[in-house]
């Protein structure tokens, strides 16, 4: 794509993008646009020179698999009336079929000669499809009946006249976020089709929730991923109701001033999964605020001990679980290591799997647990001046 034709597919930060393909010295990114033909506009574009490009190592160009890249900016673009940030989807997020998304773009309306590309900006609404569906549709048409969809790829569409086209390849695909109207997040981006708007043939779109922890991984190592700066950080200690600031005791909050993470922490696997977060000033104990004491090096309580643990995390495993909005608490024992490594070889992870030594075990009683958060939260306060922080 060059600087005349790019279409931004996502900004995830203010320095990076989220989109296709090569060199970094001939692209410059640009945001905010609208009306192509005209700079007299209510809001105006940002631009913003591109520094480098991260391909994705396994891209294929035959095929079009996995066919995503990272583009780092020269300088921030900031968020304005006209530029905005969409979210991601977590690893293998996808949405449900038929669930109704919005795709966007300066391509084509018909396909094919007789169609124009498009000076303003359009937006199309399309359903999201099964994938077996999809492939059944796909292999009616001159792909034929042995054509296999590659896990790169997600589809959408169907509906005839309604479909992305020539010129919209890299455009977003934003879906619903589940629970949480007005909210999107990004599913596709334009990979490629058969035809424009044919009925019951979806448009191919590449699957964003397949590259997540890839993306995740890129900004870590270039030293873009805000949950690990400082700057980005604000621990709130004496937090109890999430949805009003009318409590009998209010909370107390303090910047960030710097992160020692461990230096053995291994992403891939959560091995090591601790930092420090050193504060910029002082939380002082109150009635909602107290100190919590560290064990000896090494000291595990005894199996069967009876904890506590606290979040707002959901209260039920799955799409029905729900994030909590008053603090809860649930009574947990504590569980020896080599009958944990037992119970959860009898799940998914197999007969082999096993349980590094930064990990211990509580839990195993039906319908008490922790469950999947939302916020990060901060769990520990070991003096004034720093926090242990255990992440999830």
């Amino acid at each position: 794509m060059t600087e005349i034709s790019m279409m931004t597919s996502l900004i995830f930060n203010e320095k990076l993008i989220f989109l296709y393909r090569k060199q970094a010295e001939y692209l410059t990114v640009r945001a905010g646009e609208w009306d192509t033909q005209t700079r007299n506009e209510l809001y105006g574009h940002k631009d913003s020179p591109v520094s480098s490009i991260v391909m994705h190592e396994n891209y294929y160009a035959g095929a079009l698999y996995n066919d995503v890249a990272l583009l780092f900016l020269s300088q921030p673009i900031e968020q304005a009336e006209n530029i905005g940030f969409i979210c991601l989807p977590e690893q293998g997020q996808l949405p449900n079929p038929s669930t109704r998304c919005f795709a966007s773009g300066w391509g084509k309306d018909v396909y094919g000669k007789a169609g124009k590309y498009q000076v303003i900006l359009k937006k199309v609404e399309l359903p999201v499809v099964a994938r077996d569906q999809c492939l059944q549709a796909l292999r009616t048409t001159r792909l034929g009946s042995r054509f296999k969809l590659h896990s790169s790829f997600m589809c959408a569409g169907g509906e005839k006249g309604k479909d992305t086209c020539k010129g919209d390849g890299g455009s977003p695909l934003v879906c619903p976020v589940p629970g949480k109207p007005g909210r999107y997040y990004q599913s596709g981006m334009v990979a490629w089709g058969i035809g424009c708007g044919e009925n019951k043939i979806p448009g191919v779109y590449a699957n964003v929730a397949l590259f997540r922890n890839w993306i995740d991984r890129q900004m870590e190592y270039n030293n873009l991923d805000k949950k690990k700066q400082a700057e980005y950080l604000t621990v709130r200690a004496g937090e109890w109701d999430t949805q009003t600031r009318n409590e009998l005791y209010g909370h107390k909050d303090s910047p960030v001033s710097s992160i020692v993470m461990h230096e053995n922490y291994y992403a891939g696997a959560l091995y090591n999964d601790v930092a420090l977060l050193f504060l910029s000033q002082p939380i002082e104990q109150a009635e909602n605020i107290g100190f919590i004491c560290l064990p000896e090096q090494g000291q595990l309580p005894n199996p069967s001990t009876r904890c506590f643990a606290s979040g707002w995390g959901k209260d039920v495993y799955g799409k029905a679980g729900k994030y909590q909005v008053i603090l809860k608490k649930v009574e947990l024992p504590v569980v020896a290591r080599d009958q944990c490594l037992q119970a959860l070889r009898t799940t998914r992870l197999g007969s082999r799997f096993k349980l590094h030594s930064s990990f211990m075990c509580a839990g195993g009683e039906k319908g008490k647990d922790t469950c999947k958060v939302g916020p990060q939260y901060i769990y520990i306060i070991y003096n004034y001046r720093f926090l242990l922080h255990c992440k999830s």
